[in-house]
């Protein structure tokens, strides 16, 4: 870390009158505000004799600034103290008597580290010199010792800080979590009734400051756990909480409601857990009731299945009772909130984990014995998205003793590449976003008329480096992000022509390829699909390019990607990018109904559930088609032929949709649907580059 250099008295030789002002500047600073107050009785003689020399003073006034806020960072003796400085030093503008100004941007960097910009002014309105106003910009980094914390990217684990992670009480008057030095565990409920505690980490390793962390891009953890014999009820809660809005002494819980899993309720200090905080509940008691959130028993539980599932918290306001008792109530929430997101249910009634509510077989498949294995991962945008608010993706595996162990599932340092158990995406608003820059991790546990006890141990957690992203050309017509994470509309990225798309049946939104744009679309059905109505813009005839990214769950031959034209006997086809024989990709452009050409990847693609990017191009001469940034197949366009202007509208996820009669009604079905997900559909009327197509396809897993 740089620190600011300590000022010297120069040498009388090399003195020069430009240099009365910058000792005179620090002489100021460390003299603190009351010196700075004091500044203006010297500003007429020092103007006389270092007006000639503007730039310089302007530098000056920008190391003074830097100087001065590093002075006061200094000053605070904890975090809490670090972010009210920090707050009070953003922005502001001091006044230097007639020397000149500084203005200062001061940003917490995490880790006691805080980046310090100032921009310096001098001779604006200068006698000497009229209308002159001289600038210029100094940064640095400054260390602020008192609340450092470790050293970022070294991770944080049972083995190396066991003795970091500190319980609360339980309401039961024993306690309900239990931390083992030795054998490197956590229980939590031991077997006690009417119970409820949590457990946080309180060190200062990587990010952190006494359990403090600088969330950043995200996290990943790994632990693995097992209720013991005997374990009924109620579970446990991977808890992520706001570390402004909490502290690591926060709990939830009530002693009549097992089910809040000490994740809702007020707790034992009559605060609870405030959000905003992401959790995962391991429920292993059924909660089906869906009356009112204040009496016992109302999770709104989809089955007697035990179940994984993603929560957030639920209403602000609540009639009849607190607010912290909807926390982790299923359908809590409003859905597409960016202040108050809904809680995963089982929307599409399936359990496979794709609304963020996940379940096996068995009812008892958790409570019922053998050791689970489980990997979290969260990617937190840290810059708006196209409507200003911040995305987050999650992303779960859990796996039993009784599957296949997958290799690297216990290493958050490298990228895990199998498919998620249980996934959700949120935006949040800017203010929400802003009190998860810091934020608790840990877990919390309940229990009613029924007693538990869960064993976690082999935990480890790393927090997230900044993604390397795709770069996208941005003169595309039309463009899909699929930034809403919520709602039935898909909007183009091009506000100009404004193709706007429709969510069509049982689309569901997903996490993505990446942030600040997190979410994608899946489609599972033969009804799946997005409607972008007819327009000029969307008409690719001599040259176009299609883009985007895919994620297979079940090949099928002929299954439309991105097409423009609905029609079934393909008359008003223009241009189709969409599987063919042999598991490979195709693009096809269409001069009529009879006259097409085209080009297939010359590798097949799997159904592996991963990503890939695919993209087409075509003009006069030749048609391509590349798979994560690499050509892969070359066509010749023979009869230089364009594809046709057409009046269909363009579908994402199928080809053609039966329509009947001329009312233009759907058929319960479309003809080749897409079964999988995709993310990022960009189309251009022009041929873009190996170089562009290979930058769209940076990050790829």
């Amino acid at each position: 870390m740089i620190h600011p250099s300590t000022p010297t008295t120069p040498d009388s030789a090399r003195a020069q009158r430009g240099s009365v002002m910058v000792y005179l500047a620090l002489t100021l600073v460390a003299f603190g505000v009351l010196a700075m107050a004091g500044a203006s009785r010297y500003g007429a003689s020092i103007m006389g004799v270092s007006a000639p020399n503007c730039a310089a003073q302007a530098r000056m006034m920008a190391e003074s600034g830097v100087r001065y806020a590093a002075a006061r960072l200094r000053t605070v003796a904890d975090q809490p103290a670090l972010t009210n400085m920090v707050a009070t030093l953003n922005g502001m503008t001091q006044n230097v008597g007639s020397a000149g100004s500084f203005t200062l941007t001061v940003t917490d960097a995490g880790s006691g580290t805080v980046t310090v910009s100032a921009v310096g002014t001098s001779c604006s309105g200068s006698s000497y010199m009229p209308g002159t106003n001289a600038s210029t910009t100094t940064a640095t980094s400054v260390n602020v010792p008192a609340v450092s914390g470790g050293t970022p990217g070294e991770g944080i684990s049972f083995t190396d800080g066991m003795d970091s992670f500190i319980s609360t009480s339980g309401f039961s008057g024993g306690e309900g979590v239990s931390v083992d030095t030795v054998a490197k565990t956590i229980s939590l409920g031991n077997s006690l009734y009417a119970n409820s505690a949590s457990v946080w980490y309180t060190g200062s390793r990587d990010v952190c400051t006494e359990g403090n962390c600088t969330l950043g891009n995200g996290l990943c953890a790994y632990y693995e756990f097992q209720f013991t014999s005997g374990s009924t009820g109620d579970g446990f809660v991977w808890t992520i909480m706001s570390g402004e809005t909490n502290t690591a002494r926060s709990n939830g819980g009530d002693t009549g409601r097992g089910e809040l899993l000490g994740y809702g309720g007020l707790g034992s200090s009559g605060l609870g857990i405030l959000p905003p905080k992401f959790g995962v509940e391991f429920d292993i008691y059924t909660n089906s009731g869906t009356g009112s959130v204040c009496s016992v028993g109302n999770r709104a539980d989809a089955n007697s299945r035990d179940h994984v599932a993603h929560v957030f918290w639920g209403a602000q306001t609540v009639s009849g009772c607190s607010a912290t008792y909807d926390d982790n109530r299923h359908g809590a929430g409003t859905a597409g909130s960016t202040t108050s997101p809904m809680n995963s249910e089982n929307g599409d009634g399936s359990g496979e984990g794709y609304d963020g509510y996940y379940y096996r077989g068995s009812n008892s498949w958790m409570k019922g014995g053998g050791k689970f294995y489980y990997r979290y991962e969260m990617d937190r945008s840290t810059t708006a998205n196209k409507d200003g608010s911040y995305c987050y993706q999650i992303r779960s595996w859990v796996k039993t003793s009784g599957d296949s162990y997958p290799s690297g599932l216990n290493n958050c340092t490298i990228p895990y590449t199998g498919p998620p158990d249980v996934t959700s995406v949120v935006n949040l608003s800017a203010d929400m976003h802003s009190k998860l820059t810091k934020v608790f991790f840990g877990w919390t546990e309940g229990t009613g008329g029924a007693t538990q006890l869960a064993i976690l141990s082999n935990f480890s957690l790393y927090y997230k480096a900044a993604p390397t992203l795709p770069v996208v050309p941005q003169d595309y017509v039309a463009g899909w992000s699929f930034y809403e994470a919520a709602g039935t509309t898909a909007h183009d990225m091009n506000a100009t022509n404004n193709n706007s798309g429709t969510l069509q049946n049982g689309v569901q939104w997903v996490p993505g390829i990446n942030c600040p744009n997190c979410a994608a679309v899946r489609f599972s059905s033969s009804t799946d699909r997005i409607e972008v109505n007819d327009s000029n813009s969307l008409d690719l005839t001599a040259t176009g390019s299609v883009a985007c990214w895919i994620n297979i769950q079940s090949y099928s031959n002929t299954a439309g990607l991105v097409h423009k034209g609905v029609n079934n006997d393909s008359s008003d086809e223009s241009y189709s990018l969409q599987f063919t024989t042999g598991r490979k990709v195709a693009l096809y452009i269409s001069q009529d109904s009879t006259t097409y050409r085209s080009v297939e990847s010359a590798t097949a693609l799997s159904s592996d559930d991963k990503w890939y990017h695919v993209a087409a191009t075509w003009d006069a001469s030749e048609i391509k088609i590349y798979i994560n940034g690499v050509l892969s197949n070359t066509a010749t366009n023979t009869g230089s032929i364009a594809a046709q202007n057409s009046a269909g509208d363009l579908l994402l996820g199928a080809q053609f949709s039966n329509r009947v009669g001329g009312g233009g009604g759907w058929w319960g079905f479309n003809r080749y649907p897409f079964a999988g997900l995709m993310d990022e559909v960009y189309l251009y009327n022009r041929v873009l580059t190996a170089t562009e197509i290979a930058n769209m396809a940076l990050g790829h897993p």
